[in-house]
């Protein structure tokens, strides 16, 4: 628990480094996203919806329409009202889970309209075990395609989230970000 706080901290400094040395007319583009979601496959057993937070990170590329992404977040998994009492009952101390992911990729504007594809990947930290003192926590693989519109500073994205550990979880969500110039 102590390594990912570290972690995360490490990740605010620096974007905020980064971001207070990058110039106005820099090309790169720093903003922030909230995002929501429905799980998928056997997470929908468990878990009602997701929601979460991110600092964004976009850097055009020469090449025409490509950009390198990066993003650091927090999201919340919330049990399902039933399993929490199921769990309870058989004497649990249970809570939501919490999924720290850090990722970076590629995204691709189609054309000269505002509609891109992307596709990230990275590690994602367990920073909030469901079961207190003892449950299914480390880190796992995260990979998240997606299809968003650019309307201004401001984005929507439709995207699915795959996290791999032992299996997979999955979530379809949405995803509304603001850059900064």
């Amino acid at each position: 628990m102590r390594k990912n706080k570290l972690l995360l901290a490490c990740v605010v400094v620096l974007c905020t480094f980064i971001s207070s040395r990058v110039s106005a007319q820099s090309p790169v583009k720093f903003g922030i996203g909230i995002e929501g979601g429905i799980p998928t496959g056997s997470a929908s057993d468990l878990y009602a919806v997701s929601a979460g937070a991110s600092l964004n990170v976009l850097v055009p590329l020469p090449v025409t329409n490509l950009s390198v992404i990066g993003s650091a977040g927090y999201q919340q998994w919330f049990l399902k009202g039933d399993i929490k009492d199921a769990f309870k009952e058989e004497g649990y101390d249970v809570g939501n889970a919490g999924i720290l992911p850090i990722r970076v990729g590629a995204r691709y504007g189609i054309g000269p309209s505002p509609l891109y594809i992307k596709f990230d990947l990275g590690p994602a930290f367990s920073v909030k075990e469901v079961i207190k003192g003892g449950g299914d926590s480390g880190t796992a693989m995260s990979y998240s395609p997606g299809a968003g519109v650019k309307l201004g500073s401001f984005e929507a994205e439709l995207k699915y989230d795959i996290y791999s550990k032992d299996g997979s979880l999955s979530f379809f969500g949405l995803k509304l970000s603001h850059y900064f110039n």
